[in-house]
């Protein structure tokens, strides 16, 4: 059974939850959560993913294997918590919300037992400002949690099994805000497609000195940024984007990569030298906005967006003002959503990640949505290719190349360490 959940919030106090399925004998009344709670229980959960990134970036240093497992009891916990502020309903409708969330157990017992495969769960988004990392959500009622006969070892590598009980194993994830265009068909052969790919210089380098080490990882990087399997150019500041963006935007359909760092206010492709304008290399959310405003929508186009939390809100003052705008610009005409970080990732983890995913997207003709479901699957790529949100249309893909440049498609080993610094 598949579901969906729209979301919208009513003021600052609640959230309506609004779930549905193909079965037309399923018949769901929505409820209302409280806002403050929903949004607090996922604050939490992303702080313990950024615990998890710093330790594996505190190991990386010290040149210890990072002890991930350590840390997956208090992810369980603070996922628990999610869970529950998801179910609890307000204002007399807790009826309703207890037969959805007796579903959803019943959907991972299934799934447990071997009886079901995981579902779809399409989550429509009516307010900017209810951003939570659904996928973390942790059913511990259903009887799913993984390992409790096997002896603790903190050292040994993550597997996909240690995830069982969260909803990123259970289900398969596609959040969209309401307004999104409609996709064109595709994969089409007109417009012609370019990647755009936007970078900070200095993080690009750092990310590579760790990926050198990691089998096959910069070689992927290669593959994708410096190899010609698809038409493509790399910038590495604004004034450089600005000038080829005017010359594809309208022409071509694109994948529009942004690897940068983000501090809740600006986005950063590295310091300006002495005498120079800082808006060469620094670029306010508003302001990519209309960079990347197109004349109308006859090309397609999706964001990669791979800097600090770009699917979730800073939790400064005035964060959510500043992705509210972020996120939109990937809503404008001719765009199709994004790909996004719910919690900080090490600079090193974030472009090993993205030079899987573009490389399926280039080299394999993968959609978006089948491109981010296999990497789901890399236990090589443990923790962080759950800390990414699938904010764009699924269906959105290029024609596959008719030959890949001499350059072979390589099998993935698990990585040694954890990356450098984080975006």
């Amino acid at each position: 059974m598949d579901f969906k959940l729209v979301i919208e919030g009513l003021g600052d106090r609640d959230v309506k939850l609004s779930w549905s399925t193909r079965d037309p004998d399923w018949d769901a009344t929505p409820y209302l959560v409280d806002r403050s709670m929903l949004l607090r229980a996922g604050e939490d959960l992303r702080r313990e993913l950024r615990d998890i990134t710093n330790h594996g970036l505190d190991s990386q240093r010290r040149g210890a294997q990072p002890a991930y497992t350590a840390r997956l009891e208090p992810l369980r916990s603070a996922g628990g918590v999610l869970f529950n502020a998801i179910f609890d309903a307000q204002d007399g409708d807790t009826e309703q919300a207890r037969e959805i969330r007796e579903e959803i157990q019943k959907h991972a017992r299934e799934l447990a037992a071997g009886r079901a495969a995981p579902a779809n769960l399409a989550i429509v988004l009516r307010d900017d400002g209810v951003l939570v990392p659904w996928s973390f959500a942790f059913n511990a009622e259903a009887d799913v949690a993984p390992l409790a006969s096997d002896p603790p070892d903190p050292g040994r590598t993550l597997r996909l099994k240690d995830f069982h009980g969260f909803w990123l194993s259970q289900f398969c994830i596609r959040q969209r805000f309401t307004g999104l265009d409609r996709l064109p068909t595709m994969p089409r052969t007109t417009p012609d497609f370019r990647g755009l790919h936007i970078v900070n210089e200095q993080l690009f380098t750092d990310a590579m000195s760790i990926l050198r080490d990691r089998p096959n990882a910069a070689g992927r990087v290669n593959d994708v940024f410096f190899q010609p399997l698809r038409p493509g150019n790399m910038v590495r500041d604004w004034t450089a984007t600005r000038e080829e963006w005017a010359r594809i935007k309208d022409a071509n359909d694109s994948v529009v990569f942004v690897f940068g760092h983000s501090d809740g206010e600006m986005i950063e492709l590295g310091l300006a030298p002495p005498g120079q304008d800082r808006r060469r290399y620094s670029l306010s959310s508003a302001a990519f906005r209309d960079l990347i405003r197109k004349a109308g929508a006859t090309s397609a186009s999706f964001c990669f967006l791979n800097a600090c939390r770009t699917a979730s809100p800073d939790p400064n003052p005035g964060g959510a003002l500043f992705n509210a705008s972020f996120l939109k610009a990937t809503r404008q005409k001719g765009f199709h959503g994004f790909i996004g970080t719910e919690a900080e990732v090490g600079n090193a983890d974030s472009l090993h990640y993205a030079s899987e995913f573009l490389y399926l997207i280039y080299a394999e003709g993968y959609s978006v949505g089948e491109a981010f479901d296999a990497l789901a699957a890399r236990e090589d790529l443990l923790p962080f290719n759950f800390y990414y949100s699938c904010f764009a249309l699924p269906d959105f893909r290029i024609p596959r190349p008719v030959a890949i440049s001499e350059v072979e498609a390589r099998s993935p080993s698990p990585p040694p360490s954890a990356p450098g610094a984080s975006i």
